[in-house]
């Protein structure tokens, strides 16, 4: 069975794309595991924080590790519902300590902010180092990119060019 990626909503749901939290849902396939529309609703999902309190300003750059505290047993009968979900092709023969390793060496030394490095570069990255340490093909990246997976930052050109996000882009 393939990991899939989830799209979470935030507190602002003023363009969910754009500020989704997003995380990586290793599903539960063994046999008798539960299943909804044939959907397996149990596993683990792999994700990273920041920790930001009402001092923070950590928009653009920011002193604050990336939280990533292993996995987490996830159960979509009782968590919180993703509003998108893409199954990873290629990814159905990766174990959790696979998986798991990947997440490890993402997030050391590595800093969180809300636009550069946030969740959902952390979750492209952690699919960049398996790419580049051949446990998954190359076409992974550009798939998920085609379903709508763009982080924040890739989302428009303007921002780009400009180091910041483009509030009229954001907040259409």
């Amino acid at each position: 069975m393939p990991l899939y990626l989830f799209k979470f909503h935030q507190a602002s749901q003023a363009e969910p794309n754009y500020i989704a939290h997003w995380g990586i849902y290793y599903p539960n396939n063994g046999q008798g595991a539960p299943e909804e529309n044939g959907f397996p609703i149990t596993g683990s999902l792999f994700h990273a924080r920041g920790h930001f309190d009402s001092t923070s300003q950590c928009f653009f750059r920011c002193d604050l590790p990336t939280e990533y505290g292993g996995p987490e047993p996830y159960d979509l009968r009782y968590n919180k519902r993703p509003f998108d979900r893409y199954p990873v092709v290629g990814t159905d023969h990766l174990t959790p300590a696979q998986l798991n390793a990947a997440c490890l060496w993402v997030t050391q030394q590595r800093a969180f902010d809300v636009y550069n490095n946030n969740c959902q570069r952390w979750v492209k990255q952690v699919f960049d180092y398996l790419v580049q340490t051949k446990q998954l093909p190359n076409s992974v990246l550009q798939d998920m990119e085609n379903h709508g997976y763009t982080t924040l930052k890739q989302r428009c050109e303007h921002c780009v060019q400009c180091s910041f996000p483009c509030w009229k882009c954001m907040w259409k």
